[in-house]
């Protein structure tokens, strides 16, 4: 169950803290919304801005990555999946998270650590990159394989082709 799962700590990655507070500023932001009405209504108050605060928990805050000493765990959305880290031998983060590819050929993608397009233009390395180096190097010791390499971007701005569509 997630809720016996650590919420904190040195192993466990959250959405970006940026994006938390956008939300919750959101959250603050329909709040104050509703009193802009002629005649204040706490009914208006709670139908604009309630909706919005588990919203926020469930898509934003509760979602999860948790590295323990022989396991990863990732809380999603809906459900809480547990992975064997010595199975895990390739990851590739992108712009709607990070997938993992166990030694079954299963994947599984930890949507809490992403990669913005705009540092897959111009090759830099993100959170993401680090975070599955990180988590790569501990299956490979676990299986007793030689370190991987750190885990860089698949693409850059030069290898993107552009496609012009031409009515005739």
């Amino acid at each position: 169950m997630s809720r016996d799962l650590p919420f904190r700590g040195r192993n466990v990655w959250h959405q970006p803290s940026g994006l938390i507070a956008f939300c919750l500023l959101f959250c603050l932001f329909m709040a104050f919304l509703s009193l802009g009405f002629d005649e204040l209504n706490w009914g208006v108050i709670v139908a604009t801005w309630l909706p919005w605060l588990p919203a926020t928990w469930v898509f934003v805050i509760r979602p999860r990555l948790i590295m323990l000493d022989d396991e990863l765990i990732v809380v999603g959305v809906f459900a809480t999946k547990r992975y064997p880290l010595r199975e895990v031998v390739r990851a590739e983060p992108d712009g709607y998270g990070t997938y993992f590819w166990l030694a079954s050929g299963e994947m599984f993608c930890a949507a809490t650590l992403w990669r913005p397009n705009y540092a897959a233009w111009f090759r830099w390395r993100t959170r993401a990159h680090k975070v599955a180096t990180k988590i790569l190097v501990r299956g490979a010791a676990l299986r007793g394989d030689p370190q991987p390499s750190q885990v860089d971007q698949a693409r850059g701005l030069g290898d993107m082709t552009i496609q012009w569509w031409f009515v005739s």
